[in-house]
């Protein structure tokens, strides 16, 4: 029997609060962790200690829906002589302001089923060793975030860390990885080459997004008769955990040369976001799977004048993958054969304060396969006022063209303004919305439903 949307959604965004309670310590640990912490930090030299706290919230227009409420801990250490090594790690004390309750036993706390949702989550934690094994050398070991690529929040050569797509507008943010990675400095340029062990997914947003997402996926997929993707559960295979099927592999010449940073970068990994592999009509299950990938990039970053320009692109050379659907012949969901992303753009700061940025991308992070590439242009403006406390972005929308052919049919639009105020220093509250909107087959026409106001507050230390 086929599941019905909204049944698969609960499960989905059961499924989710649970994994994220999966990652709460044990009450004792939060009395013992701070200690050990700070013993080890006041063995090393150069203590540093700084973060932030933000709580964030976001509402759907259309029926108040309260689509995200997160508050946060976030706390960076570092030590170290910064001569021979550096230690840093982040830390993030996470509780989401939603619960899910359907028992008196929930209630009582006698279900370790995610009721009340959050929990400690371990952003980076890394060793850095300077100058070895050698002088013109140095090592990074442990977690890390490693981002690749000179464009604005959107990287076609960053491919390493996964995307963190939880807030699904808030494009840049990536996931840690457990690597080694090592640079090489030289007199003319510099070589960085990381080993990743282990396989690290991206993070996918809420269920309504999530959904959006899938359709996104699937584009152009041949369904049997009278079946919808929406009534089907999702069931997602991670590569097995051996280095042969879960390693990743990149390295990156970079230099500089006549005022521009350029680099050229080699990757052998997976994608990050899943591909349908296989559908189970009895059980009404969609598999996903994340298929192998080799890409090579390069990129560059500079200035004419007053005017700010970067580019970068990069040439995906994937694995087949087939769709087997029951009674009907297999469907090429992505297909053995190169195809190329890049990206291109500018900013410029006016005379008055007027600071513009605009970027135009062939290709975003879930499209996957020549045939599934779309153009894009994005648009952001901005200024400040009263020395500073107050930044207005009026314009920042971004545009996409699925069908060059009928572009009045075939595009999508979503516009998301902000006002952020700041009262006093290392304090900012944001205000904003994103109105989102789109016709023909593209993924701001599965999000047309889901225009929304948010408001951030941040204090650091």
């Amino acid at each position: 029997m086929i599941s019905s949307h909204s049944d698969t959604l609960h499960g989905f965004n059961r499924a989710m609060l649970r994994t994220r309670s999966t990652l709460q310590f044990p009450l004792r640990l939060f009395f013992v962790l701070p200690a050990i912490c700070t013993s080890v930090l006041f063995a090393q030299e150069n203590i540093s200690i700084g973060g932030y706290v933000q709580t964030e919230n976001h509402v759907a227009f259309d029926d108040q829906e309260l689509t995200w409420s997160e508050n946060r801990l976030n706390l960076k250490l570092s030590a170290g002589n910064f001569m021979d090594y550096g230690l840093f790690s982040e830390v993030q004390f996470r509780g989401f302001g939603y619960v899910q309750i359907d028992s008196v036993s929930m209630l009582q706390g006698l279900e370790d089923s995610g009721s009340y949702p959050g929990g400690v989550e371990l952003r980076e934690a890394y060793l850095d060793l300077y100058s070895f094994p050698f002088n013109s050398m140095d090592l990074r070991l442990g977690r890390q975030i490693i981002n690749w690529g000179t464009a604005d929040a959107l990287n076609p050569t960053s491919n390493i860390s996964p995307n963190n797509l939880e807030i699904l507008l808030d494009f840049g943010e990536h996931l840690a990885v457990d690597a080694f990675q090592g640079t090489y400095y030289g007199s003319r340029a510099n070589l960085t080459c990381v080993y990743v062990p282990t396989f690290t997914p991206a993070r996918l947003p809420p269920p309504g997004y999530s959904s959006a997402l899938l359709s996104a996926f699937s584009s152009g997929m041949s369904l049997p008769p009278g079946v919808s993707l929406e009534g089907f559960t999702q069931q997602v295979e991670l590569p097995q955990r051996n280095l042969d099927e879960s390693s990743q592999y990149a390295i990156k010449l970079s230099s500089f040369m006549q005022g521009f940073d350029l680099s050229l970068s080699y990757y052998y990994g997976r994608y990050d976001l899943p591909t349908p592999c296989a559908i189970s009509m009895p059980d009404s299950v969609i598999t996903l799977i994340y298929p192998k990938v080799q890409i090579i990039g390069g990129d560059f970053a500079g200035a004419i004048g007053s005017v700010g320009i970067w580019g970068e692109g990069a040439v995906f050379f994937p694995e087949e993958v087939l769709l087997d659907i029951p009674g009907l012949p297999a469907e090429e969901m992505l297909k053995d054969e190169p195809y190329v992303r890049f990206i291109a753009g500018c900013d410029y700061t006016f005379g008055n304060g007027v600071y513009v940025n605009t970027q135009v991308l062939h290709g975003f992070l879930h499209e996957l396969g020549r045939k599934n590439l779309n153009d894009y242009l994005t648009f952001r403006v901005e200024r400040d006022f009263l020395n500073s406390k107050l930044t207005l972005v009026p314009v920042s929308f971004a545009v996409s063209v699925s069908d060059r052919d009928d572009p009045a049919e075939n595009y999508g639009l979503a516009y998301v303004p902000e006002l952020t105020y700041r009262p006093v220093d290392n304090i900012e509250i944001t205000f904003g919305g994103a109105v989102l909107h789109g016709e023909g087959d593209n993924l701001f026409k599965q999000l047309n439903d889901r225009d929304e106001f948010y408001v951030k507050a941040r204090a650091s230390f």
